[in-house]
């Protein structure tokens, strides 16, 4: 049987027209435009979550106030009700907790595969 894991704004529509049949998501809760489908944790891995995520990075050494003026630009523009309704009509749900640095984020993203490549034996060979 063919599985796939993808973000559900990539698949939607094909579940929507029946042409695939969603199994279950794998962030923390269910999904508002999937409201029937089971997350994998509540399938019995309390523990699983895995989201997809973009951030919004520049070059090393970007000053400090330009650095300040894109993150209060992102802020403003993800925080604003309109953007968080189009991605919500395609299954995303934006983070808005800017309290969170992205460096601390990404540490303990990493920190997480780190673990799953582990323990599941995969190799670069």
């Amino acid at each position: 049987m063919p599985l796939m894991f993808d973000p559900i704004q990539s698949v939607l529509p094909h579940i929507q027209s029946g042409k695939l049949i969603a199994l279950a998501v794998t962030s923390k809760t269910r999904s508002p435009l999937l409201p029937n489908v089971t997350t994998v944790a509540e399938s019995g891995y309390p523990n699983f979550e895995s989201t997809a995520w973009w951030a919004v990075f520049g070059p090393a050494k970007l000053p400090e106030n330009v650095t300040n003026t894109l993150t209060n630009q992102v802020q403003k523009i993800a925080s604003s009700t309109a953007f968080k309704e189009r991605l919500g009509n395609v299954g995303v749900q934006p983070n808005t907790n800017f309290k969170e640095s992205l460096s601390n984020f990404q540490t303990r993203e990493i920190a997480k595969w780190a673990i799953a490549v582990r323990d599941s034996g995969a190799s670069l060979d």
